[in-house]
Protein backbone atom coordinates (compact mmCIF):
# COMPACT_ATOMS: atom_id res chain seq x y z
CA UNK A 1 0.00 0.00 0.00
CA UNK A 2 1.55 3.27 -1.00
CA UNK A 3 0.83 6.89 -0.27
CA UNK A 4 -1.23 8.50 -3.00
CA UNK A 5 1.33 11.02 -4.15
CA UNK A 6 -0.99 12.34 -6.85
CA UNK A 7 -3.55 13.40 -4.27
CA UNK A 8 -0.91 15.03 -2.12
CA UNK A 9 0.67 16.87 -5.02
CA UNK A 10 -2.67 18.21 -6.18
CA UNK A 11 -3.48 19.33 -2.66
CA UNK A 12 -0.18 20.74 -1.55
CA UNK A 13 1.53 22.23 -4.56
CA UNK A 14 -0.75 23.30 -7.46
CA UNK A 15 -3.55 24.53 -5.23
CA UNK A 16 -1.28 26.42 -2.88
CA UNK A 17 0.59 27.97 -5.80
CA UNK A 18 -2.72 29.08 -7.31
CA UNK A 19 -3.70 30.82 -4.09
CA UNK A 20 -0.40 32.61 -3.75
CA UNK A 21 -0.01 33.52 -7.42
CA UNK A 22 -3.36 35.19 -7.92
CA UNK A 23 -3.54 37.52 -4.93
CA UNK A 24 -1.50 40.29 -3.38
CA UNK A 25 -0.48 39.80 0.23
CA UNK A 26 -2.69 41.85 2.50
CA UNK A 27 -2.52 42.60 6.21
CA UNK A 28 -6.18 41.67 6.59
CA UNK A 29 -6.28 37.88 7.00
CA UNK A 30 -9.88 37.73 5.85
CA UNK A 31 -9.61 39.71 2.61
CA UNK A 32 -7.19 38.27 0.16
CA UNK A 33 -4.23 37.61 2.41
CA UNK A 34 -3.22 34.76 0.14
CA UNK A 35 -3.34 32.34 3.08
CA UNK A 36 -5.67 29.37 2.86
CA UNK A 37 -8.45 28.87 5.38
CA UNK A 38 -8.13 26.26 8.15
CA UNK A 39 -11.11 24.51 6.56
CA UNK A 40 -8.98 23.82 3.49
CA UNK A 41 -6.49 21.77 5.48
CA UNK A 42 -8.37 18.49 5.39
CA UNK A 43 -6.28 15.89 7.19
CA UNK A 44 -8.04 12.95 5.54
CA UNK A 45 -6.56 14.05 2.20
CA UNK A 46 -3.08 13.28 3.56
CA UNK A 47 -4.06 9.83 4.74
CA UNK A 48 -5.71 8.35 1.65
CA UNK A 49 -4.06 5.56 -0.21
CA UNK A 50 -4.22 3.96 -3.63
CA UNK A 51 -4.88 0.27 -3.27
CA UNK A 52 -3.01 -2.24 -5.45
CA UNK A 53 -4.72 -5.43 -6.56
CA UNK A 54 -5.41 -7.21 -3.30
CA UNK A 55 -7.09 -10.50 -2.51
CA UNK A 56 -10.32 -9.86 -0.58
CA UNK A 57 -12.57 -12.30 1.22
CA UNK A 58 -16.34 -12.09 0.94
CA UNK A 59 -16.32 -8.73 2.71
CA UNK A 60 -16.08 -5.43 0.88
CA UNK A 61 -13.74 -3.97 3.51
CA UNK A 62 -10.47 -5.24 4.90
CA UNK A 63 -9.39 -3.92 8.29
CA UNK A 64 -5.72 -3.87 9.28
CA UNK A 65 -4.57 -2.85 12.76
CA UNK A 66 -0.98 -1.95 13.56
CA UNK A 67 0.63 -0.80 16.78
CA UNK A 68 3.41 1.74 16.59
CA UNK A 69 5.13 -0.82 18.80
CA UNK A 70 3.27 -3.94 20.05
CA UNK A 71 5.43 -4.08 23.21
CA UNK A 72 5.12 -1.94 26.35
CA UNK A 73 6.73 -1.92 29.80
CA UNK A 74 6.32 -0.01 33.05
CA UNK A 75 8.20 2.99 31.63
CA UNK A 76 5.99 3.41 28.57
CA UNK A 77 3.32 6.08 28.93
CA UNK A 78 1.38 5.69 25.66
CA UNK A 79 0.62 3.40 22.74
CA UNK A 80 -0.26 4.36 19.15
CA UNK A 81 -2.79 2.30 17.18
CA UNK A 82 -3.28 2.68 13.42
CA UNK A 83 -6.42 1.27 11.77
CA UNK A 84 -6.61 1.04 7.98
CA UNK A 85 -9.86 0.28 6.17
CA UNK A 86 -9.36 -0.86 2.58
CA UNK A 87 -12.22 -1.32 0.11
CA UNK A 88 -12.28 -3.77 -2.77
CA UNK A 89 -13.17 -2.89 -6.36
CA UNK A 90 -16.24 -4.67 -7.73
CA UNK A 91 -16.32 -3.69 -11.39
CA UNK A 92 -19.20 -6.04 -12.15
CA UNK A 93 -21.46 -4.16 -9.72
CA UNK A 94 -22.30 -0.55 -10.41
CA UNK A 95 -24.68 1.55 -8.36
CA UNK A 96 -27.28 3.47 -10.41
CA UNK A 97 -26.55 7.20 -10.35
CA UNK A 98 -29.03 10.02 -9.88
CA UNK A 99 -27.02 13.23 -10.05
CA UNK A 100 -27.53 16.93 -10.73
CA UNK A 101 -24.75 19.37 -11.59
CA UNK A 102 -25.51 22.81 -10.15
CA UNK A 103 -23.29 25.34 -11.89
CA UNK A 104 -22.57 28.93 -10.88
CA UNK A 105 -22.73 31.08 -14.03
CA UNK A 106 -22.33 34.46 -12.31
CA UNK A 107 -20.27 37.15 -14.04
CA UNK A 108 -17.11 36.33 -12.09
CA UNK A 109 -16.95 32.93 -13.81
CA UNK A 110 -15.48 34.78 -16.79
CA UNK A 111 -12.26 35.47 -14.86
CA UNK A 112 -9.34 33.26 -15.89
CA UNK A 113 -11.76 31.67 -18.40
CA UNK A 114 -13.20 29.61 -15.58
CA UNK A 115 -16.48 28.84 -17.33
CA UNK A 116 -14.79 27.70 -20.55
CA UNK A 117 -12.64 25.27 -18.59
CA UNK A 118 -15.54 24.06 -16.45
CA UNK A 119 -17.58 23.36 -19.59
CA UNK A 120 -14.87 21.01 -20.85
CA UNK A 121 -14.86 19.19 -17.50
CA UNK A 122 -18.67 18.94 -17.45
CA UNK A 123 -18.68 17.32 -20.89
CA UNK A 124 -16.07 14.82 -19.73
CA UNK A 125 -18.27 14.07 -16.73
CA UNK A 126 -21.24 13.23 -18.93
CA UNK A 127 -19.07 10.96 -21.07
CA UNK A 128 -18.45 8.87 -17.96
CA UNK A 129 -22.15 8.32 -17.16
CA UNK A 130 -23.97 5.14 -18.15
CA UNK A 131 -27.03 5.32 -20.45
CA UNK A 132 -29.26 4.23 -17.56
CA UNK A 133 -28.00 6.87 -15.09
CA UNK A 134 -30.28 9.77 -14.22
CA UNK A 135 -28.69 13.19 -14.71
CA UNK A 136 -29.66 16.85 -14.78
CA UNK A 137 -28.06 20.29 -14.98
CA UNK A 138 -29.09 23.46 -13.12
CA UNK A 139 -27.42 26.83 -13.71
CA UNK A 140 -27.76 29.89 -11.53
CA UNK A 141 -26.74 33.50 -11.16
CA UNK A 142 -29.27 35.83 -9.48
CA UNK A 143 -31.91 33.19 -10.30
CA UNK A 144 -31.78 29.47 -11.06
CA UNK A 145 -33.00 27.56 -14.12
CA UNK A 146 -33.04 23.96 -15.31
CA UNK A 147 -30.75 23.53 -18.30
CA UNK A 148 -31.17 19.75 -18.63
CA UNK A 149 -34.17 18.21 -16.82
CA UNK A 150 -33.66 15.05 -14.78
CA UNK A 151 -33.87 11.97 -17.01
CA UNK A 152 -31.98 8.85 -17.97
CA UNK A 153 -29.08 9.62 -20.24
CA UNK A 154 -30.41 7.44 -23.08
CA UNK A 155 -33.73 9.33 -22.91
CA UNK A 156 -32.12 12.76 -23.05
CA UNK A 157 -30.87 12.89 -26.63
CA UNK A 158 -27.49 11.37 -25.85
CA UNK A 159 -24.12 12.91 -25.13
CA UNK A 160 -24.00 15.24 -28.14
CA UNK A 161 -27.25 16.89 -27.14
CA UNK A 162 -26.05 17.46 -23.56
CA UNK A 163 -22.69 18.77 -24.79
CA UNK A 164 -24.52 21.32 -26.93
CA UNK A 165 -26.52 22.50 -23.93
CA UNK A 166 -23.33 22.88 -21.90
CA UNK A 167 -21.73 24.95 -24.68
CA UNK A 168 -24.81 27.21 -24.68
CA UNK A 169 -24.37 28.34 -21.07
CA UNK A 170 -24.10 32.13 -20.91
CA UNK A 171 -22.70 34.17 -18.05
CA UNK A 172 -25.14 36.11 -15.87
CA UNK A 173 -24.99 38.53 -12.95
CA UNK A 174 -24.94 37.93 -9.18
CA UNK A 175 -24.78 34.74 -7.09
CA UNK A 176 -27.89 33.23 -5.50
CA UNK A 177 -26.40 29.93 -4.44
CA UNK A 178 -29.34 28.63 -2.43
CA UNK A 179 -31.73 29.01 -5.36
CA UNK A 180 -29.47 26.88 -7.55
CA UNK A 181 -28.78 24.34 -4.81
CA UNK A 182 -32.46 23.94 -3.96
CA UNK A 183 -33.50 23.51 -7.59
CA UNK A 184 -30.77 20.88 -7.99
CA UNK A 185 -32.08 18.97 -4.99
CA UNK A 186 -35.58 19.01 -6.47
CA UNK A 187 -34.30 17.55 -9.75
CA UNK A 188 -32.61 14.67 -7.92
CA UNK A 189 -35.71 14.13 -5.78
CA UNK A 190 -37.78 13.41 -8.91
CA UNK A 191 -36.00 10.07 -9.42
CA UNK A 192 -34.91 9.34 -5.87
CA UNK A 193 -34.29 5.70 -4.97
CA UNK A 194 -32.78 4.34 -1.75
CA UNK A 195 -30.77 1.95 -3.92
CA UNK A 196 -29.22 4.69 -6.08
CA UNK A 197 -26.47 7.21 -5.43
CA UNK A 198 -28.54 10.42 -5.14
CA UNK A 199 -26.32 13.49 -5.21
CA UNK A 200 -26.10 17.18 -6.04
CA UNK A 201 -22.70 18.50 -7.15
CA UNK A 202 -22.50 22.24 -6.49
CA UNK A 203 -19.80 24.21 -8.34
CA UNK A 204 -19.26 27.87 -7.48
CA UNK A 205 -16.53 30.49 -7.73
CA UNK A 206 -17.86 33.01 -5.22
CA UNK A 207 -19.68 33.82 -2.03
CA UNK A 208 -23.46 33.92 -2.30
CA UNK A 209 -24.72 37.52 -2.27
CA UNK A 210 -28.43 37.18 -3.06
CA UNK A 211 -31.33 35.35 -1.44
CA UNK A 212 -30.42 33.38 1.67
CA UNK A 213 -26.89 34.41 2.64
CA UNK A 214 -26.58 33.52 6.34
CA UNK A 215 -24.43 30.37 6.68
CA UNK A 216 -26.67 28.77 9.32
CA UNK A 217 -29.75 29.32 7.16
CA UNK A 218 -27.97 27.91 4.09
CA UNK A 219 -26.94 24.78 6.00
CA UNK A 220 -30.49 24.39 7.35
CA UNK A 221 -31.97 24.69 3.84
CA UNK A 222 -29.54 22.10 2.50
CA UNK A 223 -30.17 19.72 5.38
CA UNK A 224 -33.88 19.54 4.52
CA UNK A 225 -32.93 17.54 1.42
CA UNK A 226 -30.03 15.70 3.08
CA UNK A 227 -32.58 14.28 5.51
CA UNK A 228 -34.55 13.00 2.49
CA UNK A 229 -31.50 10.93 1.47
CA UNK A 230 -29.84 13.26 -1.05
CA UNK A 231 -26.12 13.92 -0.63
CA UNK A 232 -24.25 17.00 -1.80
CA UNK A 233 -20.63 17.63 -2.78
CA UNK A 234 -19.13 21.07 -3.35
CA UNK A 235 -16.49 22.31 -5.78
CA UNK A 236 -15.00 25.72 -5.07
CA UNK A 237 -13.22 27.43 -7.97
CA UNK A 238 -10.79 30.30 -7.39
CA UNK A 239 -9.90 32.00 -4.12
CA UNK A 240 -12.75 34.38 -3.24
CA UNK A 241 -14.83 31.60 -1.71
CA UNK A 242 -16.28 30.87 1.70
CA UNK A 243 -14.31 27.64 2.05
CA UNK A 244 -15.68 26.95 5.52
CA UNK A 245 -19.29 27.17 4.31
CA UNK A 246 -18.71 24.89 1.31
CA UNK A 247 -16.88 22.38 3.46
CA UNK A 248 -19.70 22.38 6.01
CA UNK A 249 -22.38 21.97 3.32
CA UNK A 250 -20.56 18.90 1.99
CA UNK A 251 -19.84 17.52 5.47
CA UNK A 252 -23.46 17.83 6.57
CA UNK A 253 -24.57 16.40 3.23
CA UNK A 254 -22.30 13.31 3.38
CA UNK A 255 -20.42 14.44 0.26
CA UNK A 256 -16.93 15.59 -0.65
CA UNK A 257 -15.50 19.10 -0.60
CA UNK A 258 -13.12 20.07 -3.44
CA UNK A 259 -11.18 23.24 -4.21
CA UNK A 260 -9.67 24.29 -7.53
CA UNK A 261 -7.33 27.21 -8.15
CA UNK A 262 -7.16 29.69 -11.03
CA UNK A 263 -4.09 28.67 -13.02
CA UNK A 264 -4.08 26.86 -16.33
CA UNK A 265 -4.81 23.58 -14.57
CA UNK A 266 -8.46 24.48 -13.81
CA UNK A 267 -9.75 22.28 -16.62
CA UNK A 268 -7.67 19.25 -15.67
CA UNK A 269 -8.34 19.76 -11.97
CA UNK A 270 -12.09 19.94 -12.62
CA UNK A 271 -11.99 16.73 -14.68
CA UNK A 272 -10.09 15.04 -11.86
CA UNK A 273 -12.63 16.23 -9.30
CA UNK A 274 -15.58 14.95 -11.34
CA UNK A 275 -13.85 11.55 -11.64
CA UNK A 276 -13.35 11.49 -7.88
CA UNK A 277 -17.05 12.25 -7.46
CA UNK A 278 -18.09 9.35 -9.69
CA UNK A 279 -15.75 7.05 -7.81
CA UNK A 280 -17.17 8.22 -4.49
CA UNK A 281 -20.78 7.82 -5.63
CA UNK A 282 -20.00 4.23 -6.60
CA UNK A 283 -19.04 3.40 -3.03
CA UNK A 284 -20.44 0.04 -2.01
CA UNK A 285 -19.93 0.77 1.68
CA UNK A 286 -22.19 3.08 3.66
CA UNK A 287 -21.90 4.43 7.20
CA UNK A 288 -18.71 2.64 8.32
CA UNK A 289 -18.08 2.87 12.06
CA UNK A 290 -15.10 1.62 14.07
CA UNK A 291 -15.74 0.87 17.74
CA UNK A 292 -12.73 0.30 19.99
CA UNK A 293 -13.20 -1.14 23.46
CA UNK A 294 -10.10 -0.63 25.59
CA UNK A 295 -9.01 -1.53 29.15
CA UNK A 296 -9.52 0.72 32.16
CA UNK A 297 -5.79 1.44 32.41
CA UNK A 298 -5.95 3.45 29.17
CA UNK A 299 -7.38 6.76 28.04
CA UNK A 300 -8.02 7.37 24.33
CA UNK A 301 -6.81 10.49 22.55
CA UNK A 302 -7.65 11.08 18.89
CA UNK A 303 -4.64 12.24 16.91
CA UNK A 304 -6.63 13.57 13.94
CA UNK A 305 -9.80 15.63 13.75
CA UNK A 306 -12.11 12.80 12.77
CA UNK A 307 -15.71 12.51 13.89
CA UNK A 308 -15.79 10.40 17.02
CA UNK A 309 -17.59 9.77 20.28
CA UNK A 310 -16.09 8.46 23.49
CA UNK A 311 -18.04 6.82 26.32
CA UNK A 312 -15.98 5.48 29.21
CA UNK A 313 -13.83 2.73 27.68
CA UNK A 314 -15.41 2.75 24.21
CA UNK A 315 -14.52 5.07 21.37
CA UNK A 316 -16.57 5.17 18.14
CA UNK A 317 -15.03 6.57 14.95
CA UNK A 318 -17.39 7.54 12.12
CA UNK A 319 -15.76 7.33 8.68
CA UNK A 320 -17.06 9.87 6.20
CA UNK A 321 -16.71 7.82 3.00
CA UNK A 322 -14.98 4.73 1.63
CA UNK A 323 -14.93 4.74 -2.19
CA UNK A 324 -14.02 1.59 -4.06
CA UNK A 325 -10.33 0.78 -4.28
CA UNK A 326 -9.23 3.20 -1.57
CA UNK A 327 -7.90 2.97 1.95
CA UNK A 328 -8.39 5.36 4.85
CA UNK A 329 -6.38 5.56 8.04
CA UNK A 330 -7.40 6.42 11.59
CA UNK A 331 -4.79 6.96 14.29
CA UNK A 332 -5.53 6.78 18.00
CA UNK A 333 -3.14 7.48 20.85
CA UNK A 334 -3.84 5.65 24.09
CA UNK A 335 -2.34 7.20 27.21
CA UNK A 336 -1.53 4.75 30.00
CA UNK A 337 -2.81 6.17 33.30
CA UNK A 338 -2.63 3.11 35.56
CA UNK A 339 -0.03 0.45 36.30
CA UNK A 340 0.15 -2.50 33.92
CA UNK A 341 1.88 -5.82 34.62
CA UNK A 342 0.48 -8.15 31.92
CA UNK A 343 -0.48 -8.34 28.27
CA UNK A 344 -3.46 -6.17 27.32
CA UNK A 345 -6.11 -6.90 24.69
CA UNK A 346 -8.14 -4.35 22.71
CA UNK A 347 -11.38 -5.17 20.90
CA UNK A 348 -12.03 -3.48 17.55
CA UNK A 349 -15.43 -3.79 15.86
CA UNK A 350 -16.14 -2.64 12.29
CA UNK A 351 -19.75 -2.09 11.20
CA UNK A 352 -20.98 -0.92 7.79
CA UNK A 353 -23.90 -1.24 5.40
CA UNK A 354 -23.17 -3.45 2.38
CA UNK A 355 -24.96 -1.81 -0.56
CA UNK A 356 -24.74 -4.95 -2.72
CA UNK A 357 -26.31 -7.34 -0.22
CA UNK A 358 -28.36 -4.57 1.43
CA UNK A 359 -27.30 -5.87 4.83
CA UNK A 360 -25.42 -4.49 7.81
CA UNK A 361 -22.05 -6.21 8.25
CA UNK A 362 -20.22 -6.41 11.58
CA UNK A 363 -16.82 -7.92 12.30
CA UNK A 364 -14.88 -7.98 15.54
CA UNK A 365 -11.15 -8.46 15.92
CA UNK A 366 -8.72 -8.25 18.81
CA UNK A 367 -5.34 -6.56 19.00
CA UNK A 368 -2.94 -7.32 21.84
CA UNK A 369 -0.24 -5.23 23.48
CA UNK A 370 2.56 -7.39 24.88
CA UNK A 371 3.95 -6.53 28.30
CA UNK A 372 7.71 -6.67 28.83
CA UNK A 373 8.91 -7.29 32.38
CA UNK A 374 12.20 -5.49 31.61
CA UNK A 375 11.55 -1.97 32.98
CA UNK A 376 14.82 -0.51 31.71
CA UNK A 377 14.26 -1.65 28.14
CA UNK A 378 14.16 1.35 25.83
CA UNK A 379 10.92 0.92 23.84
CA UNK A 380 10.24 3.24 20.90
CA UNK A 381 6.46 3.64 20.65
CA UNK A 382 6.78 4.49 16.95
CA UNK A 383 9.03 1.65 15.90
CA UNK A 384 6.80 0.81 12.91
CA UNK A 385 7.85 3.11 10.02
CA UNK A 386 4.39 3.27 8.42
CA UNK A 387 2.67 4.19 11.69
CA UNK A 388 5.41 6.69 12.54
CA UNK A 389 5.06 8.37 9.17
CA UNK A 390 1.28 8.74 9.44
CA UNK A 391 1.42 9.78 13.08
CA UNK A 392 3.82 12.67 12.49
CA UNK A 393 2.19 13.58 9.21
CA UNK A 394 -1.07 14.01 11.13
CA UNK A 395 0.56 16.01 13.91
CA UNK A 396 2.28 18.31 11.43
CA UNK A 397 -0.99 18.92 9.62
CA UNK A 398 -2.79 19.66 12.89
CA UNK A 399 -0.07 22.16 13.76
CA UNK A 400 -0.36 23.73 10.32
CA UNK A 401 -4.10 24.17 10.83
CA UNK A 402 -3.50 25.68 14.27
CA UNK A 403 -0.99 28.15 12.87
CA UNK A 404 -3.50 29.37 10.29
CA UNK A 405 -6.14 29.80 12.99
CA UNK A 406 -3.68 31.88 15.01
CA UNK A 407 -2.89 33.94 11.93
CA UNK A 408 -6.56 34.65 11.25
CA UNK A 409 -6.86 35.87 14.85
CA UNK A 410 -3.93 38.26 14.17
CA UNK A 411 -1.82 36.42 16.77
CA UNK A 412 1.16 36.54 14.44
CA UNK A 413 3.86 35.67 16.98
CA UNK A 414 1.93 32.58 18.08
CA UNK A 415 1.51 31.50 14.47
CA UNK A 416 5.23 31.92 13.74
CA UNK A 417 6.14 29.98 16.90
CA UNK A 418 3.96 27.05 15.82
CA UNK A 419 5.41 27.08 12.31
CA UNK A 420 9.01 27.15 13.56
CA UNK A 421 8.34 24.32 16.00
CA UNK A 422 6.68 22.32 13.26
CA UNK A 423 9.62 22.79 10.89
CA UNK A 424 12.03 21.71 13.62
CA UNK A 425 9.93 18.68 14.51
CA UNK A 426 9.88 17.51 10.89
CA UNK A 427 13.66 17.40 10.81
CA UNK A 428 13.92 15.84 14.27
CA UNK A 429 11.15 13.25 14.04
CA UNK A 430 11.16 12.04 10.43
CA UNK A 431 13.94 9.79 9.20
CA UNK A 432 15.56 11.43 6.19
CA UNK A 433 18.28 8.85 5.67
CA UNK A 434 16.57 7.44 2.57
CA UNK A 435 15.82 10.16 -0.02
CA UNK A 436 13.34 7.92 -1.81
CA UNK A 437 11.37 6.98 1.30
CA UNK A 438 7.77 8.00 2.05
CA UNK A 439 8.98 9.96 5.07
CA UNK A 440 11.33 12.02 2.94
CA UNK A 441 8.59 12.74 0.38
CA UNK A 442 6.13 13.80 3.08
CA UNK A 443 8.75 15.97 4.72
CA UNK A 444 9.49 17.78 1.45
CA UNK A 445 5.81 18.46 0.78
CA UNK A 446 5.07 19.68 4.28
CA UNK A 447 8.24 21.76 4.34
CA UNK A 448 7.15 23.45 1.11
CA UNK A 449 3.70 24.19 2.55
CA UNK A 450 5.00 25.40 5.90
CA UNK A 451 7.63 27.67 4.41
CA UNK A 452 4.95 29.37 2.31
CA UNK A 453 2.98 30.08 5.48
CA UNK A 454 6.11 31.28 7.26
CA UNK A 455 6.86 33.67 4.38
CA UNK A 456 3.39 35.19 4.69
CA UNK A 457 3.79 35.61 8.42
CA UNK A 458 7.04 37.55 7.98
CA UNK A 459 5.61 39.67 5.15
CA UNK A 460 2.63 40.62 7.31
CA UNK A 461 4.71 41.73 10.29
Amino acid sequence: MRLCIIILLFFLIPFTCNLFAQQEISENPHTGCGLFSPHQIIIDDFLKYDVPELLFDDNLVNMEMTWGNPVINSAVKSAILQIELTTSVVESKQIPLNVCLVIDRSASMSEYRRMDKVKVAMKEFFKMLKPTDYASIVVYDDTAMILFPAQRMHDGGGYNYVAGLIDSIKLGASTNMVSGMTLGYKEVLKNYSPFSANRVILLTDGITNLGIIEPAAIIAQSKIYNDKGIDISTIGVGTDINFGLLNQIASEGCGLSHFIGDCDSVRNDAIRVFKEELNNMQSLVKDPVIEITFPKQFEASLVKDIIAEQHRKLISIFIKSLPQGMSQTSIIRFNINKKINKDIEFEVKLTYFDVLSRKTVSRTRHKRLLYSHTPNENIDMLDDINVKNNYYLTLMTCMLKKSVQEFEGKRYSNARHIINKCLADIDNKIDLSKPDSRQWTVRQMLLHQLQLVENILFRNR
